[in-house]
């Protein structure tokens, strides 16, 4: 992606995985995959897998077991540990060839990924662990997903409202009767609260023009909004946009929604959604 608003605009309008609007009135009628958490996805980052069941020294799979069976909408947990004496600085998770998980040695604590099995079918999960001393190792492992009755969800259109053409929307949240809006692009950022019925603005906060604002949600009576590449978020009173803090992460922020007990962003890698910690905000 580039940074000019034009360029920019023709990549932010392609399709997304995450979207967190809570509200009655939906605009499109479609069926949904529930994926949220999911990394089975397309390649990103090409790996070259073993055979399945097939581990080389200093980092094995310890889960899950080697040709092991979960249903559709299961959570699945994928752990590594370092085998004695072994030597590395970062571990690597694939899946299907696709990098979706990377750690340092120093933080390792063997858990990589917990999410939910959405895809059906064999996939191949692959760990490796990587020192500039020792080189790589890896271990691998096949899981099937199996799936009897994919459950797909219908939206009915229930009222169509004017929107502002002028705002490039990122997140939009329906709280309280009215919406709250996060618009991006350089220099025109915004954090906006309007009425749903007419658009009009009720309050606005304008970001400094060094940020590209992106997705927000609720939390609590508090506002978080994401950035696009600045790897900043911003935490706002609910009821007068007044700055409360800053947080950082370290990828791109794009969709945010959250489940109740965390924060749920996703940062332009299909089929990652990285938790956020509410007490990190």
């Amino acid at each position: 992606m580039l940074s000019s608003s034009s360029e920019k605009m023709k990549d932010k309008c392609t399709p997304r995985v995450l979207f967190g609007i809570m509200m009655k009135s939906v605009i499109i009628k479609f069926p949904v995959f529930i994926l949220c958490g999911a990394v089975f996805a397309s390649c990103l980052k090409q790996g070259n897998p073993l055979e399945p069941g097939e581990s080389l020294k200093n980092v094995s799979i310890s889960r899950p077991f080697n040709e092991e069976a979960f249903q559709f909408g299961d959570t699945l947990e994928i752990e590594a540990v370092l085998n004695d004496n072994a030597v590395a600085d970062i571990i690597q998770l694939y899946v299907n060839g696709s990098l979706v998980e990377t750690q340092m040695s120093s933080s390792f604590q063997g858990k990589l990924f917990r999410g939910i099995a959405y895809r059906p079918g064999i996939s191949i999960i692959k760990v490796v662990a990587s020192s500039a001393i020792a080189g790589s190792y890896a271990d691998s492992v096949s899981v099937l997903i199996e799936a009897d009755d994919i459950p797909y969800y219908d939206a009915e259109v229930l009222q169509i409202y004017d929107h502002d053409p002028d705002s490039f929307t990122q997140g939009l949240i329906f709280e309280d009767g009215f919406f709250f809006e996060s618009a991006g692009l350089y220099g025109e950022s915004s954090l906006r609260k309007t009425t749903v019925e007419t658009g009009q603005i009720l309050q606005i906060r304008y970001l400094n023009a060094t940020y590209f604002a992106e997705g927000l949600t609720v939390w609590q009576n508090s506002l978080i909004q994401l950035t696009w590449r600045e790897q900043t978020g911003f935490v706002y009173d609910k009821s007068n946009f007044d700055s409360l803090k800053n947080f950082t992460y370290a990828t791109e922020g794009w969709g945010l929604t959250h489940d109740g007990s965390r924060l749920i962003m996703s940062d332009g890698i299909p089929g990652r959604c990285p938790g956020l910690r509410p007490s990190a905000q």
